[in-house]
């Protein structure tokens, strides 16, 4: 062999040995970036201290607001009642006095 020869493969087996290691390690740091997460947003947004909070809240306004909405319902039907009634009474009182009266023309 010549030694330019020697030299030359020797180089060419020194850049062959560099360039697959740096590709080798290229890959290994590819791979590392490409990880993945899941994250349960449900889990995070429930577990979460302020919207534990709101719920409480709402929850405590729905029951009060709850409350109101019968007693309102409760005074609305008694009133309705009322007036039904005070409408009977009404009916009833004419229709005495159209008898009455019709008793008296003759």
């Amino acid at each position: 062999m010549i030694p330019d020869q020697s030299n030359f493969v020797m180089m060419k087996t020194i850049k062959l040995i560099c360039c697959l290691l740096a590709f080798s390690t290229f890959g290994v740091v590819c791979h590392a970036q490409t990880k993945i997460a899941i994250v349960d947003l449900r889990k995070v947004f429930d577990d979460y201290y302020k919207t534990q909070a709101a719920d409480s809240t709402l929850k405590d306004r729905a029951g009060d607001l709850e409350k109101e909405r019968k007693a309102l319902t409760d005074q609305y039907q008694k009133l309705t009642d009322d007036y039904k009634k005070a409408l009977d009474g009404a009916k009833k009182q004419s229709q005495e006095e159209s008898k009455s009266g019709a008793t008296r023309a003759v």
